[in-house]
Protein backbone atom coordinates (compact mmCIF):
# COMPACT_ATOMS: atom_id res chain seq x y z
CA UNK A 1 0.00 0.00 0.00
CA UNK A 2 2.96 2.30 0.34
CA UNK A 3 2.78 4.91 -2.38
CA UNK A 4 6.30 6.33 -2.04
CA UNK A 5 9.17 4.16 -3.29
CA UNK A 6 11.53 5.02 -0.40
CA UNK A 7 8.84 4.99 2.28
CA UNK A 8 8.78 2.37 5.04
CA UNK A 9 5.96 -0.13 5.11
CA UNK A 10 2.86 1.59 6.47
CA UNK A 11 0.42 -1.33 6.11
CA UNK A 12 0.14 -1.86 9.90
CA UNK A 13 -0.86 1.78 10.42
CA UNK A 14 -3.44 1.52 7.67
CA UNK A 15 -4.75 -1.81 9.02
CA UNK A 16 -5.23 -0.13 12.42
CA UNK A 17 -7.37 2.50 10.74
CA UNK A 18 -4.87 5.33 10.66
CA UNK A 19 -4.83 7.90 7.91
CA UNK A 20 -1.30 7.89 6.51
CA UNK A 21 -0.03 11.12 4.97
CA UNK A 22 3.26 11.06 3.06
CA UNK A 23 5.53 14.10 2.99
CA UNK A 24 8.04 15.18 0.37
CA UNK A 25 10.73 17.83 0.24
CA UNK A 26 11.84 18.97 -3.19
CA UNK A 27 9.84 16.13 -4.71
CA UNK A 28 11.56 13.39 -2.67
CA UNK A 29 10.06 11.29 0.09
CA UNK A 30 10.81 12.84 3.51
CA UNK A 31 8.57 10.94 5.90
CA UNK A 32 5.01 10.16 6.85
CA UNK A 33 2.51 10.91 9.59
CA UNK A 34 -0.04 8.37 10.79
CA UNK A 35 -3.15 10.05 12.21
CA UNK A 36 -5.87 8.38 14.27
CA UNK A 37 -8.55 9.24 16.77
CA UNK A 38 -8.15 7.85 20.26
CA UNK A 39 -10.55 7.35 23.12
CA UNK A 40 -10.84 10.04 25.75
CA UNK A 41 -9.34 9.26 29.14
CA UNK A 42 -12.77 8.97 30.75
CA UNK A 43 -14.28 6.66 28.08
CA UNK A 44 -13.47 3.35 29.80
CA UNK A 45 -15.01 4.45 33.11
CA UNK A 46 -18.05 5.90 31.36
CA UNK A 47 -18.69 2.71 29.39
CA UNK A 48 -18.37 0.63 32.57
CA UNK A 49 -20.90 2.88 34.31
CA UNK A 50 -23.34 2.54 31.42
CA UNK A 51 -22.99 -1.25 31.49
CA UNK A 52 -23.63 -1.30 35.26
CA UNK A 53 -26.95 0.44 34.55
CA UNK A 54 -27.92 -2.49 32.31
CA UNK A 55 -27.44 -0.56 29.09
CA UNK A 56 -25.50 -2.07 26.20
CA UNK A 57 -23.28 0.65 24.72
CA UNK A 58 -23.03 0.95 20.94
CA UNK A 59 -20.23 2.65 19.02
CA UNK A 60 -21.46 5.04 16.32
CA UNK A 61 -18.64 6.65 14.40
CA UNK A 62 -17.75 8.36 11.18
CA UNK A 63 -14.34 6.67 11.23
CA UNK A 64 -13.48 3.82 8.94
CA UNK A 65 -14.43 0.32 10.08
CA UNK A 66 -10.88 -0.86 10.78
CA UNK A 67 -10.20 2.05 13.18
CA UNK A 68 -13.45 1.46 15.03
CA UNK A 69 -12.69 -2.26 15.35
CA UNK A 70 -9.19 -1.44 16.60
CA UNK A 71 -10.60 0.76 19.38
CA UNK A 72 -13.19 -1.84 20.40
CA UNK A 73 -10.52 -4.57 20.57
CA UNK A 74 -8.63 -2.42 23.04
CA UNK A 75 -5.98 -1.20 20.66
CA UNK A 76 -5.60 2.10 22.41
CA UNK A 77 -3.19 3.55 24.90
CA UNK A 78 -5.79 3.79 27.65
CA UNK A 79 -6.76 0.14 27.95
CA UNK A 80 -9.63 -1.97 26.77
CA UNK A 81 -13.20 -0.71 26.70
Amino acid sequence: MTSAPDAPDTDEYIKDGCTVTYMAVDGKYAGFIALADTLRDEATEMISSVREMGITPVLLTGDNESRSAHLIRGGNSRGQI
